[in-house]
Parts: C-alpha cells; sequence; structure tokens
C-alpha cells in the first residue's frame, strides 16, 4: 500500500513498483482514505502493464453487489486480466460512524458477505444469477462486462475471527490471516494479537473450514510495522518487553517485519515453512526502501 500527497505522485510510485518488479498493488476502502478505490485501482490498472491491482478489503456493507461486480469487472477488463477482489464484512466503527451507518453484530455481516460474494461469482461467472438470501435478492442483472479472468478474478476475505475465516476458507481463493479487528478501531498492542500460537490456530480454522479446498488456497497476511535497521535484535528485545512475549515469539508475527532485508527475507521464508503464507503485504511502502527485499525473494 502505498502513499502520497497527490494523485500524480501515488500513480508515479504505482508505475515504479511495477517497474522493481512487486506483484500487486493493493488499495484500502475507509471513508478517511486517501484516495477512492474504485477510481484508484483503475487508475493503476490503466498506467501499469504487470502489477495486480486490487483492495485490502472492499467493505460490503457500504456497495450493492451487483454494482460493485459490474465495477470490479470493468477493472479487470481494464487491467486485461490483473484484478484480485478483496472483500470484507466492514470493521471500522469510524466508517460507519461517518456514513451514519449503523454497524450490526459480526455475525450479521459476515453473513451479508457470504451472500455478496454468492452474487458477485454468479454474475461474473455468466450463470445463473437468480439469488434470495437473507440479506439480498436478485432476479436477473445485467451480467457485462464480463471480466477477462475467467471463470472470475481470484477472490480475497479474510479476518481474525474464526466464522469469518471459515467463509473464507470455503468461498475465497486468497485468505488472509488477520489480528482480531472485532472491536472496531485500530488498539495500541493489536500487532501482538498476532503472536505464533494465535496466527496457528487461525491457519488452522482455515484448514478445517476449507477441507480438500486447502492445498488450493493461498495464505497472505499483512505486515503493518516494518523497521529497517542493523540493531535487529534490540529492536526485537524492545517488543518483547513491551509484549511480554519471547524474543523468538516475536520475531515469528507475521504482521512484523524488522532488520536489514537480507534478515528480513530470512523471517518470511521460515514464515512461510511456519504457517503457509505465501503473500505477504506491506504496509505504508515506499518501492524503493523495499526494492532490495522484493529482489531477494524473486524465485524463492
Amino acid at each position: 500500500m502505498l502513499r502520497a500527497p497527490t494523485f500524480a505522485e501515488w500513480l508515479a510510485k504505482a508505475r515504479r513498483a511495477d517497474e522493481l518488479g512487486y506483484s500487486t498493488l493493493l488499495v484500502n476502502d475507509h471513508v478517511s482514505s486517501h484516495w477512492g478505490p474504485i477510481a484508484a485501482m483503475t487508475a493503476v490498472a490503466t498506467c501499469t502493464t504487470r502489477l495486480r491491482v486490487g483492495a485490502m478489503v472492499i467493505s460490503n456493507d457500504f456497495r450493492h453487489p451487483v454494482l460493485l461486480a459490474k465495477e470490479l469487472s470493468t477493472i479487470d477488463a481494464a487491467s486485461q486480466g490483473r484484478l484480485e477482489i478483496g472483500l470484507g464484512a466492514g470493521w471500522w466503527l469510524d466508517d460507519y460512524a461517518q456514513l451514519g451507518l449503523t454497524r450490526d453484530p459480526a455475525a450479521t455481516r459476515i453473513e451479508r458477505l457470504e451472500e455478496a460474494v454468492e452474487v458477485i461469482r454468479r454474475i461474473m461467472t455468466g450463470t445463473t444469477v437468480a439469488f434470495t438470501g437473507r440479506h439480498y435478492r436478485v432476479d436477473d442483472p445485467y451480467r457485462r462486462p464480463r471480466p477477462v479472468q475467467q471463470p472470475h478474478p481470484p477472490f480475497m476475505v479474510g479476518g481474525g475471527g474464526r466464522r469469518v475465516l471459515g467463509l473464507a476458507a470455503r468461498a475465497a481463493d486468497i485468505v488472509g490471516i488477520h489480528v482480531d479487528l472485532g472491536h472496531g478501531a485500530y488498539k495500541e498492542g493489536m500487532l501482538f494479537d498476532g503472536r505464533p500460537e494465535r496466527t496457528a490456530q487461525r491457519v488452522e480454522w482455515v484448514r478445517e473450514a476449507a477441507g480438500d479446498r486447502f492445498p488450493s488456497l493461498e495464505l497472505t497476511a499483512a505486515v503493518f510495522h516494518h523497521v529497517h535497521t542493523d540493531a535487529r535484535s534490540r529492536v526485537l528485545g524492545e517488543l518483547a518487553e513491551q509484549s511480554g512475549l519471547a524474543v523468538a515469539d516475536v520475531a515469528d508475527i507475521p504482521h512484523l517485519l524488522v532488520g536489514t532485508p537480507e534478515q528480513m527475507a530470512e523471517d518470511l521464508v521460515r514464515r512461510r515453512e511456519r504457517y503457509g503464507i505465501s503473500y505477504v503485504m506491506l504496509q505504508d511502502v515506499e518501492p524503493e526502501q523495499m526494492a532490495p527485499l522484493v529482489e531477494l525473494l524473486r524465485g524463492r
């Protein structure tokens, strides 16, 4: 995920990420985010040639799935098949407050997300779209444009709770292993909810719910704290003291990277072996800063 004060600078960073070999550019979907996700993804799709585009993640509660399917299919066409469909149930209380909406209980939001994924999938694959659920009724919507990727672009769904991870395991292609966001806000220390035993438990929930699908799933995690330093041991020690965890456990939190590019690369390879996480999302990245890490991971 990139940050820039102007849209022109942001697009320039996206083009540079494309040149440097990054695989995907993801955008946020919050009311307070700098750029609107649909327009931003479309712009990136048309100014790059290789970079995949997606959202981490589009909040289902804010858009009807029929209209969203049309927008996403358009982006897939604009990118010549480089879209990833990141969908979430909506979680941040501030978004709901700014929109004047009530945030329903998690079970309701996840049930609504499950129906939306099914509606979008049916529209994109061109199968029978008639659908009647608790939250959506769809008779025969217009199914153009068709996405370039067939039968549909990959779906990404994730979370920190068992119910949403179960949905992701059954319905998505990419499953996000995250911290618990049920409280509806960013909290100090939330990073440490990704400690090894919690992460391993979340992966196991996915494995149980996916059944025979599990080998075909790609697991992802967001790194929302990265420290570039030659003093890795000191930084990890400070974080261990802050969290009450052992240094080795802090080093294996998938939402954290500390050290030189070489040390970060070794951490990511080790976590892939431990958890199966092979798709890493980096928050607030300067393309040039992480380019050495991208190069070290190429082909590994």
